[in-house]
């Protein structure tokens, strides 16, 4: 992976950067933009074979394939896996009003001419109109002889690893929340990023017998790849078992697209196990490696905050800082080549109280560490768990050589979709689709 696969990340993101002046503002986001669009939403694809059908757009003025995929899913609203225990939203292998169809923006084209002929019997025309106000098209053709074989993620089961056009992340086969490797294709310097850190802090009974746990202390497994060019999804199965007890379950679909990935989270703490615990908290948070000089943003912080080793107290004040719904959103400029979004959504249940956290640390050494030092740790403290129920949160990051704009902003931009309009060919219902912000959660 860190060979031959990732000399081709390299290659394939700097050819694209080369030919699109890439930074990642309004106007240029658009070659990496999903474009996700809802079955229900194309009647003239419901009931028909996934396998029949193929997405071609106008390239040096030809119809030809463009890479694409339709996923399945399932009655809870995520993607469908046969190995899970959510049954399936609709009929396997078929196009059902819930499931989704994918592509990117940066793959459409020139609508076609009326002369334009495409291998197969186009059912359907999409229209969507870019952040400069430019109309660009697909065109769902059912029948098609021929698919696109290009791949903006790929994933390797045996390896645990998934690689796209900007970054390579390799997993531990054992547990999918430790994190072996990262790399960015156009970082300059060692992996940017040590691992993903999660810490879980509770009284057991009382609160005079507090406990932590960290990321070895969970078990995430796989029990399911849905793996695609646009997208990848793998559904794993979380737990964390104390004393012989099972405290938590959780599904967790953890997606990766070619600039981001995003960790769907669903999480039951059985009632009677809920009674056990006293003020339990969590934090989620990446641990950067030797960022010197990066600035951390945040919305809600009136000045950037810069990495340099130690922790003022401004710093550590910062901690203490309430996130809402809108100015959750987490943005690290490293100034050299590599920029992280972060933000958080609440999905299938209320926001709970949520902090900031960041930690500046040049000597810090944990033991689940790849590089010594917090240079920085950066994310989120969230509090006050339910006593019962299902809890659920969606953690978005997203990746580009230079984020333009506040956290607010680019977390607004990236969770919007374009106008789309969808001319559906063989019938006369033209239909102009805006979609909401939960349809563009990207899960």
């Amino acid at each position: 992976m860190k060979g031959t696969l990732l000399i081709r990340t390299f290659v394939l993101a700097v050819s694209f950067h080369a030919s699109l002046g890439f930074a990642m503002e309004t106007s240029d986001q658009d070659y990496y933009r999903v474009i996700m669009i809802n079955g229900e939403d194309i009647p003239v694809a419901q009931g028909k074979e996934i396998s029949s059908l193929s997405l071609f757009a106008v390239k040096e003025g030809m119809l030809e394939p463009i890479p694409y995929q339709i996923d399945e899913y399932n009655i809870g609203g995520a993607v469908y896996f046969a190995e899970w225990h959510e049954p399936i939203d609709g009929t396997p292998q078929l196009v059902d009003p819930n499931d989704k169809l994918l592509f990117l923006m940066g793959d459409s084209g020139e609508r076609k001419t009326k002369t334009m002929r495409a291998d197969g019997k186009i059912i359907s025309e999409i229209e969507i109109n870019t952040s400069t106000n430019t109309k660009r098209y697909v065109y769902l053709v059912e029948g098609s002889r021929l698919q696109s074989d290009a791949q903006h993620v790929r994933y390797s089961i045996e390896e645990s690893a998934v690689e796209t056009d900007f970054f390579s992340l390799d997993f531990n086969k054992d547990n999918h929340l430790i994190w072996n490797d990262f790399a960015y294709a156009d970082y300059r310097g060692d992996s940017p990023i040590d691992g993903l850190k999660i810490k879980f802090t509770s009284g057991i009974i009382s609160s005079a017998a507090e406990m932590s746990f960290d990321n070895e202390s969970f078990i995430a497994k796989t029990a399911g790849e849905n793996v695609g060019p646009i997208r990848t999804t793998i559904q794993l199965h979380f737990t964390f078992i104390y004393l012989g007890l099972e405290f938590i379950d959780a599904s967790i679909q953890a997606h990766f697209y070619p600039n981001a990935f995003i960790y769907d989270v669903r999480l039951m703490i059985p009632e009677i196990r809920r009674a056990l615990l006293v003020d339990p908290n969590m934090s989620v948070a990446i641990d950067f490696n030797q960022l010197i000089g990066a600035q951390i943003v945040t919305d809600s912080l009136s000045k950037p905050l810069v990495v340099d080793g130690n922790m003022t107290e401004e710093e550590k004040a910062a901690n203490h800082v309430e996130l809402n719904k809108d100015t959750n959103g987490i943005l690290l400029r490293s100034n050299r080549g590599f920029d992280l979004l972060a933000y958080l959504d609440w999905g299938i249940t209320d926001p709970l109280p949520t902090k900031f956290m960041y930690q500046d640390n040049d000597y810090q050494f944990n033991k689940s560490d790849r590089f010594a030092g917090q240079l920085p740790i950066t994310g989120y403290h969230v509090s006050d768990f339910p006593d019962k129920g299902l809890f659920g949160l969606i953690a978005s990051v997203y990746f580009a050589d230079y984020f333009k704009g506040t956290p607010r902003e680019l977390s607004k931009l990236v969770r919007t979709s374009p106008p789309i309009k969808i001319n559906n060919l063989a019938s006369t219902n033209n239909k102009v689709v805006n979609y909401s912000h939960s349809k563009m959660a990207l899960r």
